[in-house]
Parts: C-alpha cells; sequence; structure tokens
C-alpha cells in the first residue's frame, strides 16, 4: 500500500518535470560583407538616431536616457530598447528589448559587430530570446517557430538594408 502511493506520486512528479519545462532559449546569427570600410559601416551603425534609414523593423527611434524607443514599420507598433553597451574600439553594441513591440519574442537580447576583412566590412547580427508565449503548448504565431522566424527576417532585411545603403555611398 504505501509502496503504490510512493509509485504514484514519483510517477505524479516525474511527469510533471517532464511537461514542465517551458520554453527553450533560441539564438539566431546572421552575418554579411559589405564593400565598405569597417569605419564606415560602424559610424552608420552605432547612430541609432538614423537606424531606420537601414534596419527593418524600426521606422524611428528616439532616445530616453539609456532607452531608445522604437516605432515598427510594419504595423506602428512601439517598443522599447535598452543599450547595454557600445564600444567604438571594438565597433560592437549590445541591448535588451525591454518592450519587443510587435516582434514574437520575450527576455531577448542582442550584439551588432564590425571587423574589418580584407576591404569589406563584416557585420553580424547575434541574439538570444525567448518565444512570445513563456508558458507550455504557445498558440500559433507565439511559438519558437514564430520568434526564431521573425528574428531571422529582421536580421537577413537589415543587414541587406544596410549593404544597399553603404555600397550605394561608394
Amino acid at each position: 500500500m504505501v509502496f503504490s502511493r510512493i509509485l504514484i506520486l514519483c510517477l505524479f512528479f516525474c511527469s510533471a518535470l517532464v511537461y514542465g519545462h517551458g520554453p527553450t532559449r533560441q539564438k539566431v546569427k546572421e552575418t554579411i560583407n559589405i564593400n565598405a570600410t569597417a569605419d564606415d559601416s560602424w559610424k552608420m551603425l552605432k547612430n541609432l538616431d538614423s537606424a531606420g534609414k537601414w534596419h527593418s523593423e524600426y521606422s524611428a527611434i528616439s532616445i530616453e536616457k539609456n532607452f531608445r524607443k522604437f516605432a515598427s514599420k510594419r504595423d506602428g507598433a512601439k517598443g522599447l530598447i535598452e543599450i547595454l553597451s557600445s564600444s567604438d574600439e571594438a565597433m560592437k553594441f549590445k541591448y535588451r528589448l525591454k518592450n519587443p513591440g510587435s516582434i514574437p519574442v520575450n527576455n531577448y537580447s542582442a550584439n551588432i559587430s564590425v571587423k574589418q576583412v580584407g576591404t569589406t566590412s563584416k557585420i553580424t547580427f547575434k541574439g538570444a530570446f525567448y518565444r512570445k508565449y513563456v508558458n507550455n503548448d504557445p498558440p500559433p504565431g507565439e511559438d519558437d517557430e514564430a520568434a526564431i522566424k521573425a528574428v531571422t527576417e529582421i536580421y537577413k532585411n537589415s543587414l541587406n538594408l544596410l549593404k544597399t545603403k553603404l555600397e550605394s555611398k561608394q
């Protein structure tokens, strides 16, 4: 009798652990080489006031202390970015989305870096995040696939816009 109760409790708690883990942190990394110097690429990237010119998601970014407010080009949704660090010497900045707006992510942090590679600059976007819906059984559009797809599209489209802008200056 006691053994069967212990067995039932073990099965209950073990099944709860299997199904109760929640979402897994996702990662996306996209890189592009641009026919421009690293200095020129970094000048455009670090000036977040002009991000609307090269970023595929943000139409405008306004500065408020260490935070940047943005509006989505797709649907006008408002979001909030916190700059965690920025280095002209390393040509890199790290940021966190405090409010992702309509991007289907949660707890998103990322960095953008620039490196000189021969006569081109190599730009890398790298981010880590959870899906928007943090509980089990997410609805469509708030699952891992939607989050990965959205971030990948934003990175690829932004890098291509940046490439077009920088190479048209040559």
